[in-house]
């Protein structure tokens, strides 16, 4: 069965209701636009998202993956069983999937990923997406996570930043 394309105005069919047809593929070329955000924990990659991000754009954050499966509501923010870690891995696969084989009609989608090894980030920015590298000073982060999060979250922080380097396809923005 064919559908209409969704794209406004035009006349042509598609084999699903959210893909665009190949005609507004070629013509329009990407029919989204994908921002990576990343950094350590604690840096701000949500409040970066939360103020760029418009209503329908999609984000994919593996700690609200976490809490939307997470039975217990009254856990703590950042709460991240290891029994559920293959579920929220799967789902957020499965979204990233979605969204780069293109069965979908988004405006924009926000990826908040911590991403230190700069082979990831090149990855996503040899996708189209723009790379954007949230960051604070040291005693910011594990200040902000003694506040806000877990325990181990300050340990999280130190094992990201002996993993990360720098890489050149980043746009640096910094916090606190």
């Amino acid at each position: 069965m064919r559908h209409p394309c969704p794209t406004p105005g035009c006349p042509h069919t598609t084999p699903t209701r959210t893909t665009r047809c190949d005609h507004c593929t070629r013509r329009t070329g990407r029919a989204h636009r994908i921002t990576l955000v990343c950094g350590p924990p604690c840096a701000g990659k949500n409040t970066y998202v939360t103020q760029h991000a418009q209503p329908g754009d999609l984000v994919v954050d593996l700690d609200a993956l976490y809490r939307a499966i997470n039975a217990n509501p009254t856990r703590a923010d950042h709460d991240q069983p290891a029994s559920l870690t293959p579920f929220a891995l799967d789902a957020r696969d499965t979204i990233l999937h979605r969204l780069l084989h293109g069965d979908h009609n988004l405006r924009a989608a926000w990826i908040i990923h911590s991403a230190p090894n700069p082979a990831t980030r090149a990855e996503w920015k040899a996708r189209g997406a723009k790379v954007v590298m949230i960051n604070a000073s040291l005693d910011t982060l594990t200040h902000r996570a003694h506040r806000q999060r877990p325990t181990a979250w300050v340990d999280h922080i130190h094992d990201w930043h002996r993993r990360y380097q720098p890489g050149h396809v980043d746009q640096t923005v910094t916090t606190g």
